[in-house]
């Protein structure tokens, strides 16, 4: 059985980097605490599901149809599932290397669907802060 998964980015690792870039360091460190868990893949969405739910229906979609295009090719070599993602794009394609522009890509655009779910977070967590202090 082939591992097409290698052809989605796992959005996990997309939201890690947009944890990274929050303005309130709590959770500053819970990204940098959970970006090391994501490459071995052992890591479980922390937050929302609604943009998990998105990117794997955008890249998902996107993969198929550049693979039913002809751009990218199927997936045929078996590579280790810890492989990975822009590697893993590459290696499982059997050397394509568009196939591995479409990995990098499909990190950016999943970082863009977690950018708005992160920043409005962020919002309510400020928000509730002020409340917070200024009710002491």
């Amino acid at each position: 059985m082939l591992h097409i998964q290698h052809l989605n980015v796992r959005s996990e690792f997309s939201s890690d980097l947009v944890l990274l870039r929050d303005s309130t360091e709590p959770i500053r460190r819970l990204g940098a605490a959970l970006s090391p868990l994501e490459h071995h893949r052992i890591r479980a969405l922390a937050g929302s599901a609604h943009p998990a739910i998105l990117n794997a229906l955008i890249l998902t979609a996107g993969t198929y149809l550049l693979m039913s295009w002809h751009i990218i090719e199927k997936p045929f070599v078996n590579v280790p599932w810890t492989t990975p993602p822009i590697i893993g794009h590459y290696l499982v394609t059997g050397g394509d290397w568009k196939a591995a522009v479409w990995g990098a890509l499909s990190i950016g655009i999943a970082m863009g669907v977690y950018y708005p779910f992160a920043k409005a977070a962020e919002r309510q967590r400020l928000r509730a802060e002020a409340a917070g202090k200024a009710h002491e």
